[in-house]
């Protein structure tokens, strides 16, 4: 212990901190404090900052559209299209799904595919925009409330 203080104060003489003193030289920077408050639903997304969350729509991009039934999810959770737009539904699993749109509460929905086994797809197009919640019959537990939002 001795020895690591006077190899210290021997090298502390050796640095040139010009005129400041070296307490002050040697001292922490003060660091300003950072508010984060509570982070609500309407509060604007954080830059560069990430919720983990990966299967979030991108842009609008009109055109041909895949989504993936793939570990007992579709891939992605959510996405908008255009009017006129075809998204492919395609089975990745290794069981059978299919592709139902409303919700498993209801008896009467505008598309409903058949079963669907591994590497099968399935397309649908829409004519008019408006909000479509889509889950699989066959996994309502686990495979529901996928979100299309369809825009002109």
């Amino acid at each position: 212990m001795r020895l690591s203080v006077a190899i210290c104060a021997l090298c502390a003489g050796c640095l040139d901190f010009g005129d400041i003193p070296l307490e002050e030289a040697m001292a922490p920077a003060p660091v300003a404090p950072v508010s984060v408050g509570n982070v609500g639903d309407d509060d604007p997304p954080l830059e560069g900052v990430s919720d983990g969350v990966t299967d979030a729509p991108g842009p609008v991009e009109c055109g041909p559209v895949t989504v993936e039934m793939r570990k007992l999810k579709f891939r992605p959770k959510s996405l908008t299209v255009c009017v006129g737009d075809t998204i492919t539904f395609i089975n990745k699993d290794l069981v059978a799904h299919n592709v139902i749109e409303g919700a498993p509460s209801v008896d009467a929905h505008e598309f409903q595919s058949a079963k669907l086994g591994t590497s099968e797809s399935w397309q649908v197009a829409f004519s008019k925009p408006g909000q479509i919640t889509v889950y699989c019959g066959t996994h309502k537990k686990k495979m529901r409330d996928m979100i299309i939002t369809v825009v002109p």
